[in-house]
């Protein structure tokens, strides 16, 4: 239930054309994106790759996050916003929701804080065989900042 109240209320579709930015190094994050058709170019550091099919940004949905790279359509593309503010509301209104939240945004923060060298927007905090066990999280985790607990 709650991850279908997170797709109608949290996520927006959103028409770019070519060249539009979609963010910019150095900005606060307050959205990740679902690159869904089209084409994007992602620029971090000296790194340039050619995106299309993919999350981006999702970090900001567990810490707060500041875009590390320039992400910029190359084409007429279509993309979807998950909004950070919503997305916490969402996910605040369920404790079982929340406590799974929080659990994985502190093992996001631990595996970010024992990561050497830079951090793209592209990183994802966790392998597929990583394992969140919402019974290990306390409230005063990192999500705790962004939803509100009480």
């Amino acid at each position: 239930r709650e991850m279908r109240l997170v797709a109608m209320i949290c996520m927006q579709p959103q028409v770019m054309a070519s060249g539009d930015v979609v963010f910019a190094a150095g900005s606060m994050a307050n959205s990740c994106f679902f690159l869904a058709e089209g084409s994007f170019h992602y620029t971090f550091e000296k790194s340039h790759e050619e995106l299309s099919n993919t999350w981006i940004a999702e970090t900001c949905l567990w810490i707060p996050w500041t875009y590390a790279g320039d992400l910029v359509a190359q084409e007429t593309s279509r993309l979807f916003s998950l909004d950070l503010s919503a997305f916490c509301s969402t996910v605040a209104k369920v404790d079982t929701t929340r406590e799974m939240a929080m659990a994985y945004a502190k093992e996001c923060a631990d595996a970010l804080n024992t990561r050497r060298g830079p951090v793209s927007d592209l990183w994802q905090s966790l392998s597929d065989s990583a394992e969140v066990n919402p019974s290990k999280s306390i409230r005063s985790g990192v999500f705790s900042r962004i939803i509100p607990l009480d």
